[in-house]
């Protein structure tokens, strides 16, 4: 896909602010050839001889900024899992639909569509105050979101599911079984009982999981 200007511009400044103070720093070991390359990058001075060295700069923490931040990363990070879990082509792009109550949370959203679009891989995404019973649906931190399943076979996903949670309950039931018996918690070593009991723990939270996204399918 082409990259419109105003998207390349901000991209170029980047780019050459990081070759502009690499350069400065390899200069005192290479200083012929990093003279040469910045002469030929956009620049402001005669030489990078004289140029000021690069200092570390102190950066004021901006709490608010970190935790929009984290708000996205959640909500993308939420939208890769349910599409992992369940089975869905990451080369295949799909409609989202998100709740969110928060004005302010909106418009975060939507001066990072682009990004969103990209690491969650979505064609689209819309506001709205409610989602329907015919979508996929997930939370996260500021909301709810839905994804429209064109082309995916919802009665073979369900099947699928019901099949997984069968399969891991029926693990879980063999665990529990042989740690609920006195010899092995007698004889057992430490590192043994403890891995038994991780198992467990991710069996059960893998059958939640399963279950919420078994709940949360469309009803057709």
């Amino acid at each position: 896909a082409s990259i419109t200007d105003d998207r390349r511009r901000p991209r170029i400044a980047v780019l050459l602010h990081v070759m502009d103070f690499s350069l400065r720093l390899l200069h005192p070991f290479m200083p012929f050839l990093t003279e040469e390359i910045w002469q030929k990058i956009p620049h402001r001075g005669e030489s990078i001889m004289i140029e000021e060295f690069p200092t570390p700069r102190v950066c004021r923490e901006d709490a608010d900024a970190a935790r929009k931040m984290e708000n996205l990363m959640d909500l993308i990070g939420q939208i890769r899992s349910l599409r992992a879990e369940m089975n869905i082509d990451p080369k295949k792009y799909l409609k989202a639909f998100l709740v969110v109550s928060d004005s302010a949370e909106q418009e975060i959203i939507r001066n990072n569509l682009e990004k969103i679009y990209f690491l969650a891989r979505l064609k689209s995404a819309e506001f709205c105050f409610s989602l329907s019973s015919k979508l996929l649906r997930g939370v996260w931190k500021s909301g709810e979101f839905g994804l429209e399943l064109e082309g995916i076979d919802i009665a073979a996903e369900r099947e699928r599911l019901q099949r997984e949670i069968t399969r891991v309950k029926r693990e879980m039931e063999k665990l529990q079984d042989k740690m609920s018996s006195s010899d092995f918690w007698a004889r057992a070593p430490e590192e043994i009982i403890e891995e038994n009991r991780t198992r467990h723990k991710e069996l059960s939270e893998r059958l939640r999981r399963l279950e919420t996204n078994l709940d949360n399918l469309p009803e057709h």
